[in-house]
């Protein structure tokens, strides 16, 4: 049977997008050992996984805007945190209200977490609740629409977890922190190694409640007619990783099932972002987007999970602009190459303050003081975990020089607010952008001490930053 064929057989299928925090790509089928994720490498075995799919920004609420907007946070009215007075844009169609409009049934089980209002997000079925309770929450769903007519509509629900964002508790297993797998980025030090061990733990936990999900899907006899989708916001929350701009802060994983459309055991290995999500959604259950939405910064690569002609990205862009602090940052990777403008160099990496209060102040004064520059260059084939900044190397000039040009035409072409000076904040509380004062001491050798307040030490069930906040 031809692909197109199987397609046309399943129109409109349901949708279940399982959506994590703070996940990168640490999963078992993504090469990190022994992190426990039976289920998630089961799925995917069973259709699809990315290889080099990549956040539009390395934070929860841009991120998650971008999933679901197929637009870069600077335009889509998400450039930091909800919690903060940042919301989306109410002109932009959200892809649930999309799919609302179109026939869909639409549910969010957990949170939003991109926008304030997820009645007008397109949602028109709520249920919060602790993590362990979505796998029920989710049976209900599929019980209720197993029952229906070939006539009814299908859905789309959306379940979101929290089990891997910090603080992690203290529970791991004690026999794993020897065996963790930590990357080149991450210090080898035993902090760091029981740190690691901590989110191995919580991924085994949020592990289980998507086999639980999985099964459901299967007992209720939708798993035929359902595209079952699997991913993450940014990458996890470790120095070098989460609110960064290098690849462990924006790789995430991807993974996806389709019976009949999408083949089992494939994989994708080209250039992707999560700005290409919504119009990819889209593609596949043969819906037009509104008027508004026909300049998504995406593009569907449905096309690859067709084994059909595709045209490639030649780059992805990504952007940080508030968070723990005002960062303002922007980059273009390439295949070969990663370029980064720091707006607002001479800081030191931001860190998660659980990172300070976990690992400790001497291991970040050792390893994440030194301050920013202003361009970052990286050739990510000599030099793939982004450790020799080469925008002075005279031998990348003429890289440097056409990937600056193509990152400032893209952004101003894209009306990035950036580039017309700092980016306010809407709350009017310019707290984030003091925070790196507050939080770093400069050094008399040029870099940087962390000088964390006592504030924010033990925090158990609240952050950081909205305890200091």
């Amino acid at each position: 049977m031809e692909m197109n064929e199987m397609t046309s057989q399943h129109e409109r299928p349901n949708i279940v997008l399982v959506l994590w925090h703070d996940l990168g790509d640490w999963l078992g089928c993504y090469g990190y050992q022994p992190t426990p994720s039976p289920h998630a490498d089961a799925l995917s075995r069973q259709g699809v996984r990315l290889t080099n799919y990549f956040s539009a920004c390395p934070i929860c609420c841009p991120s998650r805007a971008a999933i679901l907007t197929g637009l870069l946070p600077h335009a889509n009215g998400v450039n930091g945190q909800i919690n903060r007075g940042w919301g989306l844009d109410r002109h932009i169609s959200p892809l649930a209200q999309i799919l609302r409009d179109e026939g869909y049934t639409t549910y969010l089980v957990g949170f939003s977490h991109a926008c304030q209002d997820p009645t007008w997000e397109g949602f028109d079925n709520l249920q919060g609740g602790p993590d362990p309770e979505q796998p029920a929450k989710a049976r209900a769903i599929f019980e209720r629409h197993s029952q229906q007519t070939s006539d009814d509509s299908p859905f789309f629900l959306t379940l979101t977890t929290q089990a891997v964002h910090r603080p992690f508790g203290g529970d791991h297993n004690p026999g794993l922190v020897d065996q963790v797998s930590l990357p080149p980025y991450l210090p080898d030090l035993p902090a760091v190694r029981e740190d690691v061990a901590c989110l191995h733990h919580y991924i085994a936990q949020a592990d289980d409640q998507l086999g639980q999900i999985l099964t459901a899907l299967d007992e209720t006899g939708l798993t035929q007619e359902t595209l079952f989708i699997f991913t993450t916001d940014h990458g996890a929350a470790f120095g070098r990783a989460k609110a960064t701009l290098y690849d462990p802060g924006l790789k995430i994983s991807f993974l996806a099932r389709w019976p009949g459309v999408i083949s089992p055991h494939s994989q994708i290995d080209a250039l992707l972002s999560n700005v290409d999500f919504t119009p990819t959604i889209l593609d596949l259950v043969g819906i037009s987007p509104p008027q508004a939405e026909t300049t998504f910064h995406g593009q569907s690569f449905a096309a690859l999970l067709r084994h059909e002609p595709y045209h490639q990205h030649r780059a992805i862009y990504a952007e940080h602009t508030y968070g723990v602090m005002y960062y303002p940052a922007r980059a273009i990777r390439t295949e070969r190459y990663k370029y980064i403008v720091n707006f607002r160099p001479n800081q030191p990496l931001i860190l998660e303050p659980h990172i300070i209060t976990r690992c400790g102040e001497q291991m970040v004064n050792q390893y994440y003081s030194s301050p920013l520059p202003g361009e970052e260059l990286y050739d990510l084939q000599e030099d793939p975990h982004e450790f020799y900044n080469l925008a002075n190397n005279l031998h990348y000039g003429q890289v440097r020089r056409d990937l600056r040009s193509q990152l400032f035409t893209y952004f101003r072409q894209s009306k990035d607010p950036l580039l017309d000076g700092p980016v306010p904040d809407p709350s009017g509380d310019h707290t984030p952008a003091r925070t790196f004062e507050r939080l770093w001491r400069r050094t008399d050798d040029g870099l940087y001490e962390i000088d964390l307040p006592p504030i924010w030490q033990n925090l158990p069930g609240q952050t950081a930053t909205e305890k200091m906040l």
